[in-house]
């Protein structure tokens, strides 16, 4: 057992060189790594080169007679990467492990006693990892990951604003030369519409099942927010291969932005992600999640330990506080605690240091008491203090069939 361990901890080391958000080797994410990835899997992942990899480069470590199902087993679990550039063979890039290959066995629609079991280890590994936040760790682990703050790190993620409504917010962006999806660094991450709009005809856009609302459907919880499982929109190279590998559709994009405007309206946050979530790879996907689902920022709302670490281009500012009748809704579905009515104060707050300027207090506050107003802002939100933590993940339990 040990040894089984520890041969796949280096495989779970080498992912996690792969991004800038690491997952810690606890026993739960090592057992899941197995029962995923077989042996002559192991030895293609552990051989090849962290990126770029040429199919000849990679068939040299494999030693079976199956070469074309190896490559498509590892494409379409989500293990390697692969890329697809215009008039060129495409390559390949070992994939991290989550945000990455993780959400892919749990992604494509499927339900069966595999998919039951990865979904109690990955809910037994965040409950471990959750004990964890307790002093003096809680706050050497955030002063640790705070060291690339003050390195100028511009964060993991990206925070959109609502497209319409009262938290959106109008903003004209010039730019120099025509748009892409080849970096994410020239677009606002509020207006995902332009960005979506921009993209050139033959760019794919996908469609999967949420990873997140798998694993908390398996887990017996209900959702804060009625549904579809299927929100993940993804572009670009990995778009291309979720389609080419059967893992999610293809979808258009007046259906990808349709999908954005019905998940906003019931309170969802949007979050744009990157390659190996650096800001300077291009965009991935874009995530439509149930705070109350979604295992970035529910995790850190029922006290995990990774640290949220995201650039925001706006926030909320409090304009009628009068009109505030204490409903408390916008604490009800603030992905990080930041807002809320204070019933021993009787006023309305907004803590701007967890604040992540996703709008969705404004969009579902009933009285207009806030607005959404420009400013950029790179943010660490350290690990909530317990007294702050909503439902707990150590009482998270996965449900037995």
């Amino acid at each position: 057992m040990e040894i089984k361990y520890l041969k796949y901890a280096k495989l779970m080391e080498k992912m996690n060189r792969r991004t800038n958000v690491p997952q810690p080797p606890v026993p739960q994410f090592e057992k899941y790594c197995r029962m995923f990835i077989n042996d002559e899997e192991y030895d293609v992942l552990m051989g090849m080169k962290p990126a770029h990899n040429s199919e000849e480069e990679l068939r040299a470590f494999y030693h079976g007679s199956d070469w074309d199902g190896m490559l498509y087993g590892l494409c379409r679990k989500g293990l390697l990467e692969k890329h697809y550039p215009k008039g060129q063979p495409p390559y390949y890039d070992l994939a991290p492990m989550l945000p990455g290959w993780f959400e892919f066995p749990l992604s494509n629609g499927e339900d069966n006693a595999q998919v039951q079991k990865a979904t109690e280890l990955f809910t037994s590994a965040i409950g471990m990892v959750t004990a964890m936040n307790i002093e003096p760790i809680r706050t050497g682990y955030a002063a640790m990951n705070n060291l690339n703050k003050l390195k100028g790190d511009p964060g993991h993620i990206d925070v959109a604003l609502p497209l319409a409504g009262p938290a959106a917010t109008t903003k004209v962006v010039t730019v120099n030369r025509e748009l892409s999806s080849d970096t994410s660094s020239i677009y606002p991450s509020y207006q995902l519409k332009t960005f979506l709009e921009s993209l050139e005809d033959d760019e794919p856009i996908s469609l999967m099942h949420c990873f997140c609302r798998n694993v908390r459907a398996h887990e017996g919880m209900p959702e804060k927010v009625t549904e579809p499982q299927e929100v993940c929109i993804c572009v670009g190279d990995i778009a291309h291969q979720i389609i080419e590998f059967g893992v999610g559709r293809a979808i258009k994009k007046d259906e990808a932005i349709k999908i954005l405007m019905d998940c906003e309206k019931k309170g969802c946050v949007h979050q744009v992600f990157h390659y190996g979530c650096d800001m300077g790879n291009a965009t991935t996907a874009i995530c439509n999640c149930d705070t109350h689902c979604c295992e970035m920022l529910g995790s850190y709302t029922r006290g995990g330990m990774q640290p949220l670490y995201l650039r925001s281009h706006a926030k909320p500012v409090i304009v009628h506080p009068e009109n505030c009748t204490g409903c408390n809704i916008c604490n009800r579905f603030c992905p990080t605690v930041a807002t809320g009515f204070n019933a021993q104060t009787g006023k309305v707050f907004v803590e701007y240091q967890r604040c992540i300027g996703c709008g969705v207090c404004v969009t579902k506050c009933p009285q207009d008491v806030r607005k959404m107003v420009d400013e950029e802002r790179k943010l660490f939100c350290k690990p909530l203090p317990k007294n702050l933590v909503r439902e707990p993940n150590l009482m998270r339990q996965p449900k037995k069939k």
